[in-house]
């Protein structure tokens, strides 16, 4: 295959089919087996934003307001800069619309989660345990 030529047509695959269709709709919108190539060597497919702070910001409103996203997961083709960049100029535009926050609610991972702390099946009286400790630091 030319790889500045267009995609061939692609046989159905049972495996990852929304990724397949995603590269099929490149090809569709004219990209070239390399162009795509350089799309799935910086991203693999995932969704790629760039612009201005306020540009990726709104993209990321829309989306948790449509509720088609809780949360998002970030992938960067390098570090650092582009990591440095979305700490310093993105998460301040988040916070300034309400979307990120601004300090944590609990000192611990879990606390921040809203995970309750689970029973320790091995600890048969929660309360002589706590107690105990308390009074040997005494």
């Amino acid at each position: 295959m030319d790889p500045d030529g267009p995609l061939p047509p692609l046989k159905p695959s049972n495996a990852a089919r929304a990724r397949q269709e995603r590269i099929i709709a490149m090809g569709k919108r004219g990209m070239t087996i390399r162009d795509i190539g350089r799309v799935l060597a910086m991203s693999q497919t995932h969704r790629v934003l760039w612009g201005t702070p306020q540009s990726i910001a709104d993209d990321l409103h829309e989306w948790l307001e449509a509720g088609a996203a809780d949360g998002f997961n970030l992938l960067f083709a390098h570090y650092p800069k582009p990591l440095a960049e979305w700490v310093d100029m993105v998460i301040p535009e988040l916070q300034r619309r309400g979307l990120f926050r601004t300090e944590y609610e609990s000192t611990t991972f879990r606390g921040n989660l809203g995970v309750p702390i689970p029973r320790n099946r091995f600890v048969k009286n929660r309360v002589s345990v706590q107690v105990h400790a308390a009074a040997s630091n005494d």
